[in-house]
């Protein structure tokens, strides 16, 4: 009788699986040492690049051990389906993320005003450059400031229901009074996956439309770490004035001022003084 050849374990699945299973632990440990200040925020990327690359490393391997199996009848393929089933998870958020640079422009530095930006005071940032606000026009050409025929501390106060609302960190706040007439909150927002902190303002000015008095409120989101925000800051400065609309919502009809015919309508706006130190 002839002897039967030995059946082989796929070396490759059992370290598909092995790696994969590592993977998800890295991202999640990272994102939750990030967001309870567990872990120095620097070392945040180096530590999601290499959680997506345990995962890509993972499904290389597996797919080659699934190769193998298939054509030298190796055993090991409950290995390797596992390790696909553990690193897809990382893999979706590394696809998405990879769309998002294509799809969106290398920004991470976002105003409703490109041309006069509420300012940080917190956290100084440089003016927008004529490139990028050209950029920001281009992807987002209907990203502009609200104008609302409220007083300003009315705007003020609804606003700062919204930042509390969304859980942001207020970091330096002027009602009208202490800002000569103009209303500016800084707060710090944190990305969903990884808790990367974002630095806001929100600056809030007396304005005229025609006949009508109100205040106009302007927005900035810009990313402390990384050159392009996959979209981020855009998003939130989006969402934020949609709730804005919504707490304001039957006391006033809210109308979005047009990016070309603004500093025409309303002129230069006046800039507050910094906070005392």
């Amino acid at each position: 009788m002839a002897a039967r050849p030995p059946i082989r374990h796929s070396r490759s699945a059992k370290w598909a699986r092995r790696l994969a299973v590592l993977s998800l632990p890295v991202l999640v440990l990272t994102g939750l040492g990030n967001r309870f200040g567990l872990m120095p925020t620097e070392a945040v990327a180096p530590t999601v690049a290499l959680g997506y690359g345990l995962a890509l490393v993972a499904f290389a391997l597996a797919v080659f051990a699934l190769v193998r199996i298939w054509n030298a009848s190796d055993e090991g393929a409950g290995e390797a389906f596992s390790a696909l089933f553990f690193a897809a998870p990382a893999l979706v958020l590394f696809g998405l993320a990879m769309v998002a640079l294509v799809i969106y422009p290398p920004l991470n530095d976002i105003a409703t005003d490109v041309d006069d930006p509420p300012r940080f005071w917190t956290h100084p940032r440089e003016a927008i450059s004529v490139a990028d606000a050209q950029r920001q026009t281009a992807a987002y050409p209907r990203l502009a400031a609200r104008f609302y025929p409220l007083s300003v501390e009315r705007v003020f106060a609804a606003a700062q229901a919204v930042v509390k609302d969304r859980g942001w960190k207020v970091e330096e706040s002027l009602n009208p009074v202490e800002g000569e007439g103009i209303a500016t909150i800084e707060a710090v927002a944190r990305t969903i996956l990884f808790a990367f902190p974002d630095d806001v303002v929100i600056r809030i000015a007396p304005t005229t439309d025609g006949d009508i008095d109100g205040a106009i409120v302007d927005m900035r989101s810009a990313s402390r770490f990384g050159r392009h925000d996959l979209g981020k800051n855009a998003r939130r400065i989006k969402d934020f004035l949609r709730d804005l609309d919504g707490v304001l919502q039957g006391t006033i009809e809210v109308e979005p001022a047009p990016e070309d015919e603004e500093e025409e309508r309303f002129g230069p706006l006046p800039r507050p003084e910094p906070p005392s130190s």
